[in-house]
């Protein structure tokens, strides 16, 4: 019986053997298919968590360049002179009728203006309760300037000893009864040496920018991006962050709440995705970019429907062949192979040269399969390179180094390129449009097609000297350049020089451009580009329609160039004096040191407002020096050499002269006045020279020399003759004795006032008396 019955298998598994085969075929595929998907979700695991900490660290890295350029300022502003000076000021006089406050609004509103991520500035004076921001001076907590949440966090500071805290985030007022809106606050105390706190400078940075420049960046649509203070709680974040709930925040803060790397990236199971993190040192915030977990999975789920779709196929030829016989199986293939001999004998009526062999009609099947996949390669190079947006984002991410990395060597990287890109090495030219002048009829909006127009005119421009590909970036245009061997930094520079020239000329309007340093291959364009965006980004405050090189550096023409400050001393001093004839040839001197330089008309110009605002911070608020002139405007809206000298001379040796001298000579009868008065006042007490210029803010040998030609006598004889004066007075009308007399003129004794009256009147005061 078990003989019969092994006779019995064997003759079934002769029959079946090809099921058979198929069946035990399904065991690599699977296991294999099953290691690949594996290893290819692992993959793109890794390459998730790499994409996504070199995203967060060039997130970081923008927002340290943020705080340090705020911290920076900060420090500056609170040395300058006029700070130090508000800084001396008590409970009075009142800080809002002084011209030292003038000059402190007119730095906090060029500050403000200068800076796009700057909302608003407020130097709060904690003596007087009084908040100096860019509008003018207010109460705290007043009307004006309903924003007052910040003095509780500053006065929790100031009791620690801290003199310098970010305030991230809270809510800012600007207007009565309106709704709060959100801001990032950084605080600094004054002053710096001493721990009772005087003033407060009070920085907002707008959320709006900060959600801007971390839109910047090429996320996918389902990724957030956010930003935490040092206390988890949340600053800002993409718009995608709507979906999430406080638990999930939550999670996602409690992944680096119990690890001490300073950058990582974890899985968290609520919401059910990959945490990238960085922590910064610079002001202890935290950077945290969410990915779906599926996102991994998304690019290799075509190899795991290959491996599905594979094995049901062979499962289904299994269970074919386990009903039919090897006999039949034989005749169905025939008749597949007949079919496909009459189709090749068709195309050999076509195809005098084709041979008969039925090998080299595989192979000429093989050589199409070929030259058919070679073609669509074609296809899709062609339709990446004229699809804007498809183009657009793929060079950008080669910008951004995503692109170089999949490739192993520079071969394959170069592969990737557009065809026209036949050179070894490359550069960038970062192009951005100037900051928009009051006045000026260009809108926001504008500035995108600006961009586009610039980029077209760089395409036209340099595609005759060299290959290149533009990309459109939020604020700025990028000229990829393809550059042959011979093409030399100075080459590079010149380019640059030409393009901005043809940009101004054409559009009416100057761009600040950014030249990256020369990639000697693929791999190092991501770097060439950050450099050039980083030495943007560091000249903020320059002037405009410039070229900055590698590095940072201007043009040589404008590095050499020096402001000449010998002869805007002499200048100052002879408007203070009112000399017109000398504040000309100071004016015409600082003139021809600027000629003699050689340097571009927006140096000179840049020269030109640095000597109009040191006047200003010098002289006072220009509506009150100038009649109501706003010297800003006028100056702005020059843009020739001849007007700007003209317009110079009209201010400075002119106009502002006289203005000075009647200021001065208002000054010094004030002074005059008060002077008088303080000795009216005082007389009776212990008097001196030292005393009144204490408190007029005067030298004593100003004072000396003052009353020597004011009165033609000395301070000394000018208070004994007022308190002789006061004592013939005191000696008519009262009835007081000597002693009682000395006391009230301010002299110690009645023998002193005796000798003192003597001397003046040639009598003695009784006798004076007995006459009267």
């Amino acid at each position: 019986m078990k003989l019969s019955q092994l006779s019995h298998w064997k003759q079934w598994a002769g029959r079946q053997w090809l099921a058979i085969v198929l069946l035990l075929s399904l065991i690599p595929i699977l296991f294999f298919g099953t290691i690949l998907y594996w290893t290819g979700t692992r993959i793109v695991e890794k390459e998730v968590e790499r994409s996504s900490l070199h995203s967060i660290i060039q997130m970081k890295d923008q927002m340290d360049l943020l705080v340090n350029q705020i911290e920076e300022f900060t420090n500056q502003f609170s040395l300058q002179s006029n700070v130090t000076e508000l800084l001396k000021i008590g409970t009075s006089p009142s800080i809002g009728s002084l011209p030292l406050t003038v000059s402190l609004i007119n730095d906090l509103s060029m500050f403000a203006f200068l800076l796009k991520s700057v909302d608003s500035v407020y130097l709060y004076h904690v003596a007087q309760d009084t908040v100096i921001f860019q509008s003018g001076v207010a109460s705290f907590n007043g009307p004006a300037l309903p924003d007052a949440n910040w003095l509780d966090d500053v006065e929790k500071a100031a009791a620690t000893g801290k003199k310098s805290f970010w305030i991230a985030p809270r809510p800012i007022v600007k207007f009565t009864n309106s709704p709060p809106e959100k801001t990032v606050s950084y605080a600094r105390l004054l002053p710096y040496v001493n721990n009772e706190m005087k003033a407060v400078v009070i920085i907002n940075i707008k959320e709006s920018y900060l959600r801007q420049l971390i839109g910047n960046f090429p996320f996918d649509s389902d990724e957030v991006l956010m930003i935490f203070n040092e206390n988890n709680e949340l600053i800002t974040a993409t718009d995608t962050f709507r979906d999430l709930s406080k638990e999930d925040i939550s999670n996602i803060t409690a992944v680096w709440k119990d690890n001490e790397k300073p950058s990582s990236t974890f899985r968290i199971s609520n919401p059910d995705s990959f945490v990238t993190y960085s922590h910064s040192d610079k002001n202890n915030w935290t950077y945290a970019l969410l990915i779906p977990a599926d996102a991994p999975i998304k690019s290799v789920q075509s190899l795991k429907s290959i491996i599905i779709i594979t094995t049901i196929v062979f499962s289904l030829l299994a269970l074919i062949t386990s009903y039919l016989s090897f006999q039949k199986i034989q005749n169905v293939v025939r008749r597949i192979v007949k079919l496909l001999n009459r189709s090749n004998d068709v195309s050999d009526s076509e195809e005098s040269t084709a041979s008969p062999s039925f090998n080299l009609k595989i192979d000429q099947i093989e050589q199409r399969i070929v030259k058919l996949m070679g073609e669509n390669q074609d296809y899709k190079q062609k339709h990446l390179e004229h699809n804007a947006v498809m183009r657009n984002n793929y060079l950008h991410s080669l910008l951004l180094g995503q692109i170089e990395n999949e490739a192993d060597d520079e071969a394959e990287s170069r592969s990737q390129l557009p065809h026209s890109f036949i050179h070894p090495h490359y550069s960038v030219f970062m192009i951005e449009m100037d900051i928009v002048k009051s006045g000026d009829s260009i809108k926001e909006w504008d500035e995108s097609l600006f961009l586009f127009a610039a980029a077209n005119i760089a395409q036209e421009l340099l595609s005759e000297i060299m290959p290149i590909e533009t990309v459109l970036i939020p604020r700025q245009a990028v000229a990829i350049l393809n550059l042959p061997e011979s093409f030399t930094e100075r080459n590079l520079q010149d380019a640059a020089e030409s393009l901005r020239q043809t940009i101004l000329k054409i559009l009416k309007r100057s761009v600040t451009i950014s030249v990256g340093r020369k990639a000697y291959s693929i791999h190092e364009l991501s770097d060439t580009y950050n450099l050039a965006g980083l030495a943007l980004q560091r000249h903020w405050l320059g002037d405009g329609n410039e070229v900055i090189l590698p590095g940072g550096t201007i043009r040589e023409e404008a590095a050499i160039a020096h402001y000449p400050s010998i002869w805007e001393d002499r200048l100052f001093r002879q408007i203070r004096s009112g000399d017109k004839q000398g504040a000309s040839e100071a004016l015409n001197q600082f003139h021809e040191e600027l000629q003699a330089q050689n340097i571009p008309f927006s140096q000179i110009k840049t020269f030109y407002l640095q000597l109009l605002v040191s006047s200003i911070r010098i002289f006072g608020n220009e509506r009150d020096v100038m009649d109501s002139r706003k010297l800003y405007d006028e100056f702005m809206r020059l843009n020739k050499l001849n007007e700007i000298t003209d317009w110079m001379f009209q201010v400075f040796a002119d106009s502002l002269p006289q203005v000075i001298e009647k200021l001065n000579k208002r000054q010094k009868e004030d002074f005059e006045s008060k002077m008088f008065q303080i000795i009216e006042n005082r007389y009776a007490h212990d008097l001196s020279l030292q005393m009144i210029a204490d408190e007029c803010g005067v030298s004593t040998s100003y004072l000396s020399e003052l009353f020597k030609k004011r009165v033609g006598i000395t301070f000394i004889q000018y208070v004994t003759n007022f308190r002789v004066e006061k004592t013939k007075q005191l000696l008519q009308n009262t009835d007081l004795n000597l002693a009682q007399i000395s006391e009230a003129v301010g002299y110690s004794n009645a023998p002193q006032l005796i000798r003192v009256f003597k001397k003046a009147t040639g009598t003695t005061p009784g006798d004076f008396r007995a006459r009267k």
